[in-house]
């Protein structure tokens, strides 16, 4: 059975329209379609309707039950993005990735005794941070970790992460994107 993530807009909507069209053009019905890919109906609807994103593992059933691939689906429905970011040395948080992406990278420089959380919400997410310079002290779910320039440290879907900074100045490049469906 897929599960349902909360959708990204830009890609449910995308997704959505490509799948519509193709059945259309196919002269399908939702039902029919459905059957083909072993989704139910309203299933389908949801992910064309653009309220639901279909694991890769359903995406796949769903364009071969259209007699397509997902490249050829989705090919000329996305823009390509590209978003330039610059590391600077001034203390506060730089977000470095693109608003089309569901995987968000900032870079966050701080001075002594700072401290704080992880700049993106974690919650079903994966989160690794990189110390660039400095020394950054990292408390995983009650968890400690020094982490010196050059380190890193990958947290899978942690339910609580904070930072202090205990040499400064730090800076730390933090990655966080949505868990992978198992």
């Amino acid at each position: 059975m897929a599960r349902s993530n909360p959708p990204d807009d830009g890609l449910a909507t995308t997704m959505g329209v490509a799948l519509r069209a193709r059945r259309t053009e196919m002269r399908l019905s939702l039902s029919e379609t459905a059957r083909r890919a072993s989704v139910s109906t309203s299933y389908l609807s949801a992910v064309e309707n653009g309220t639901s994103v279909a694991s890769l593992p359903v995406l796949s059933r769903i364009a071969h039950a259209l007699e397509a691939s997902i490249g050829e689906l989705l090919a000329g429905q996305t823009a390509s993005t590209v978003r330039l970011g610059h590391l600077d040395e001034t203390p506060g948080t730089s977000n470095l990735s693109s608003p089309a992406l569901q995987m968000k990278i900032a870079a966050h420089t701080s001075d002594a005794e700072e401290s704080g959380q992880c700049p993106f919400p974690i919650e079903r997410a994966s989160v690794v941070v990189y110390v660039r310079r400095g020394t950054l002290e990292v408390t995983v779910d009650g968890e400690h970790w020094r982490l010196d320039e050059g380190d890193a440290l990958h947290a899978q879907e942690p339910a609580e992460l904070t930072w202090r900074v205990s040499e400064p100045p730090t800076t730390a490049i933090w990655t966080v994107a949505p868990s992978a469906v198992t």
